[in-house]
């Protein structure tokens, strides 16, 4: 969503989505792993790559990589380079 204090991709699940669990896991480890700067690269994960795809992106570059940054306790930041928007018709 654009303005979304999330980012560009920000996405609320309801608690019977299947989606919300693999997402909540990804935040976690992702809080694990921050570094002192509060980001890194890891590969996309199939629930993010679902998400993706379902709102229109395509990418060739594979593993596809996931900047992650933390810019609050509350926000987390990821930003997919290789994205590239679907034509729409």
């Amino acid at each position: 969503m654009l303005g979304h204090p999330a980012g560009v991709l920000a996405w609320q699940h309801r608690a019977t989505c299947g989606l919300l669990v693999h997402e909540d896991a990804t935040a976690n480890a992702d809080f694990d792993r921050l570094d002192a700067r509060g980001r890194f690269v890891r590969d996309a994960t199939e629930t993010e790559r679902e998400l993706l795809a379902a709102s229109g992106y395509v990418w060739t570059i594979e593993p596809l990589a996931t900047l992650v940054s933390d810019i609050t306790p509350a926000v987390r930041v990821r930003v997919w380079p290789a994205l590239t928007r679907e034509a729409t018709p």
